[in-house]
């Protein structure tokens, strides 16, 4: 997942999703973050909602913790 703004550094977002037995994403929470602006975490969930997993992979309270880093200097 690629930020969403040009100076997101070392920024992380803890988001809890559950599973639904189709593979789709619901109740995406933001539970916790560090600097991270209102745009990038509402893209963040614009992104996970859009995740699907297969028909059997169906669970509640999945935690993911997501970190933006800035790229290495080639």
């Amino acid at each position: 997942m690629e930020p969403t703004e040009k100076n997101v550094h070392n920024t992380w977002l803890k988001v809890k999703y559950d599973i639904k037995t189709d593979g789709q994403v619901t109740n995406i929470e933001l539970v916790d973050s560090y600097k991270a602006s209102h745009k990038v975490k509402v893209d963040t969930i614009n992104v996970i909602k859009k995740w699907n997993f297969p028909k059997s992979n169906a669970k509640n309270g999945n935690i993911v913790i997501i970190y933006f880093r800035p790229a290495p200097s080639v």
